[in-house]
C-alpha cells in the first residue's frame, strides 16, 4: 500500500514558488525546497520528475491562485476604487521587499527567454488585466468595455513601474508607495 502523502502537491508547490522567489530560477536546488518541506530530494523527484517541471507546476498554481482572485466578487459603488488597490497592493507583497524584488528579476528573465516559461508569464498578465478590469467595471458600470480594457493595461503597467521604482528610489513602505502611486493614476484616469 502507498504511503500517505505528509503534504499535497499543491502545498508543496506553494513552498517551491517561495524558495524560487527567494533565490532565483537558475539558483534554487530541490534540496533547497526539500529543507522547507522537511522532504527528501528523491521524494521531490518521485512527485514532480525534475526541477522543470516543479518550476512550470508552481508557475500554473500561481496562475491558478491568481484566477481564483480575479474570479471573487467585487462590490460596486464607492469602496470599489479602493477594493482595487487593495487588490492590487495584494498581489505585490511576494515583491515587499527589494531582496524579493530582485530575486524575481531572473524569474523575469526566464520569462523572456523560455517559451514555456512565457506563456505562463503572459497568462498572469491576461488574468491582472482581467481582475483590473473586474474592478473598473464595479467603479463605472456605464464605461466603455474597450476604456476597460485600455485602463487596465495602463494601471498593469504602472503597478508593475512602481513596483520597480520603489526598489530603486522608494523612501516609504512598500504597501504606501503601491498605494499612494495607484490611487494618483486612479485620480488621474478615472475623474478627467
Amino acid at each position: 500500500m502507498p504511503r500517505a502523502k505528509s503534504i499535497t502537491d499543491a502545498a508543496l508547490l506553494d513552498i517551491a514558488l517561495e524558495v524560487i522567489r527567494r533565490q532565483g530560477p537558475e539558483r534554487f536546488t530541490l534540496a533547497d525546497v526539500s529543507r522547507a518541506a522537511s522532504l527528501s530530494p528523491a521524494t521531490l523527484i518521485q512527485r514532480f520528475g525534475s526541477k522543470a517541471t516543479m518550476v512550470e507546476r508552481a508557475l500554473a498554481r500561481n496562475n491558478h491562485q491568481l484566477s481564483e482572485t480575479v474570479a471573487a466578487p467585487v462590490t460596486p459603488g464607492p469602496h470599489a476604487r479602493a477594493q482595487l488597490v487593495e487588490w492590487l497592493v495584494q498581489l505585490a507583497q511576494p515583491l515587499r521587499t527589494r531582496r524579493l524584488i530582485a530575486a524575481h528579476l531572473p524569474v523575469l528573465r526566464r520569462d523572456l527567454l523560455d517559451p514555456s516559461i512565457r506563456r505562463h508569464a503572459r497568462r498572469h498578465g491576461v488574468l491582472m488585466r482581467e481582475g483590473i478590469g473586474r474592478h473598473l467595471a464595479a467603479i463605472d458600470p456605464q464605461c466603455a468595455p474597450a476604456t476597460v480594457e485600455t485602463n487596465a493595461a495602463l494601471i498593469e503597467a504602472q503597478w508593475h513601474g512602481l513596483v520597480i521604482q520603489w526598489a530603486i528610489s522608494g523612501d516609504r513602505s512598500f504597501e504606501r508607495w503601491l498605494r499612494h502611486g495607484l490611487q494618483t493614476l486612479l485620480q488621474l484616469v478615472l475623474d478627467r
